[in-house]
């Protein structure tokens, strides 16, 4: 709780090895650079199960980034009101780039914000998949309040997109169209 970082990983940065969080409580963390309350990246793979990500803060990831051909899956939690403001802010929830790969089941993500991709930005060959999510009430000023897709592959499955500020789904050149 109320974490803060210079540069990423507000509460937690993970730069390889593995990580598992279950049955935690992300909030109100600031991180400087990526990931308001976890950042992972440089091969880090990292298991989240039954989490609540609740007013965090970052430049990108609001909650979470997960970068550099990293691996996450993120399973029965939920994101919200986190916030990715300033620049390059990506990804009011969750960013994700760089070859990462990301399984998102049953999560929830309400009320996030940001500049690009207020539930989730992906940018730099991330491979995503949503599975049975809820991506509603989010914020994209300049495109994506759901989604945000850059130079990405997102595969979504029973996944709802509703009641979002700005585009539900931008999908930018040369983003790929996402698998719905």
């Amino acid at each position: 709780v109320a974490n803060q970082a210079e540069a990423s990983g507000g509460a937690v940065r993970a730069l390889g090895g593995e990580t598992h969080f279950i049955a935690c409580e992300f909030l109100e963390n600031r991180a400087g650079g990526g990931g308001g309350a976890v950042e992972c990246s440089y091969g880090a793979v990292a298991a989240v199960h039954s989490c609540t990500f609740r007013s965090n803060w970052a430049s990108w990831g609001g909650a979470a980034a997960i970068r550099s051909d990293a691996r996450a899956t993120f399973s029965h939690t939920a994101f919200r009101s986190n916030a990715a403001l300033q620049a390059p802010a990506m990804g009011g929830g969750v960013h994700i780039d760089h070859d990462s790969l990301v399984d998102f089941e049953f999560c929830v993500f309400v009320a996030n914000t940001a500049m690009f991709g207020g539930a989730v930005s992906m940018d730099s060959d991330a491979l995503v998949d949503l599975l049975n999510c809820t991506l509603r009430t989010n914020q994209g000023a300049y495109g994506g309040a759901g989604l945000y897709v850059k130079a990405a592959q997102p595969n979504l499955d029973h996944t709802l997109v509703a009641f979002n500020a700005g585009r539900a789904i931008h999908c930018v050149v040369p983003g790929r169209v996402p698998t719905l």
